[in-house]
């Protein structure tokens, strides 16, 4: 997703009012690698997916509303003028609901300060709000439980390790009950064959599936989500051992800094103990309920 640039750590310091206490520093050129670039249109494009350009934003929709990582939109820097901004939105607005999706907009906040009142303006509210973490190769001081297996689901594997991965992100990340289905392994195998074999891992404890994560790596930089841990399973080093694994291949692979957000305090101090830095904030906004 993101230009293959040398890293800067130079921050400047930023006061912050939300659910994270205290300061932090944040680095608006490291911010600005972050955002959508020709490598990442050209993986919705293999993914089947369409990339569309409405004013200001760019959106990433698919075919199949089941498709991980689509159905959203960005905004694209540097934003032009507010009435512009506005026409962009309602054209965006349009769009969605032409394709029977809901509205998604996340971006980082340091990057559109201006944005939030003009969103709120238009009928969409926060819908979520996460920290946002970069890491360097060089600050990565991996973590790994040896009780704890970590492999990347393969094109050729039996159907048991694609239907655990599908329990694990569906139950524990997106809090619904799983039914199995052969359509969604099928999904989950193509979208396995499409990322190359190296981006969707399964962990066991003692020989049970226990977590998952994903990582894609685009133009040397690494973006780490669906990190997933069973209830039973948890402060057991799995999610800390997951994503070591997952950043020891893509450092060793090329990748030059990797980043994430992390949903909660507990998640954001295991990040940070394995290197993370924290650099600002990422918000999603999607169409405010009815009062």
């Amino acid at each position: 997703m993101l230009p293959s640039y040398g890293w800067r750590w130079i921050g400047h310091r930023v006061d912050y009012a939300g659910d994270m206490s205290g300061e932090y520093v944040g680095d608006e050129d490291l911010l600005r690698l972050l955002e959508p670039g020709d490598a990442l249109r050209e993986a919705v494009a293999r993914a089947g997916g369409e990339v569309h350009r409405v004013g200001p934003f760019e959106a990433y929709l698919h075919a199949d509303p089941h498709a991980l990582g689509f159905q959203y939109a960005q905004p694209i820097a540097p934003l032009p003028d507010e009435a512009e901004v506005v026409v962009g939105l309602r054209d965006l607005k349009d769009l969605f609901r032409e394709r029977g999706q809901p509205l998604s907009i996340e971006f980082n906040t340091l990057l559109f300060p201006e944005l939030p009142e003009l969103l709120e303006s238009e009928g969409l509210a926060v819908a979520e709000r996460e920290p946002l973490l970069v890491l360097d190769p060089a600050d990565f001081t991996p973590s790994r439980r040896g009780d704890v297996e970590v492999r990347f689901l393969r094109q050729d594997d039996g159907d048991d390790a694609f239907s655990a991965y599908l329990r694990i992100f569906t139950e524990v990340l997106l809090e619904r009950s799983y039914a199995e289905s052969s359509d969604k392994i099928a999904r989950l195998r193509s979208e396995t064959q499409q990322s190359g074999g190296r981006s969707h891992a399964l962990a066991t404890l003692a020989g049970k599936p226990a977590g998952t994560g994903f990582i894609s790596v685009l133009d040397g930089v690494a973006e780490i989500t669906r990190v997933a841990t069973t209830p039973s399973a948890r402060r057991r080093g799995v999610a800390a051992t997951l994503t070591s694994v997952m950043l020891e291949d893509a450092f060793a692979s090329g990748a030059r800094v990797a980043w994430l957000t992390a949903a909660g305090q507990p998640a954001r101090i295991l990040y940070q103990n394995l290197g993370f830095r924290l650099i600002g904030e990422r918000l999603y906004y999607s169409p405010a309920a009815p009062s």
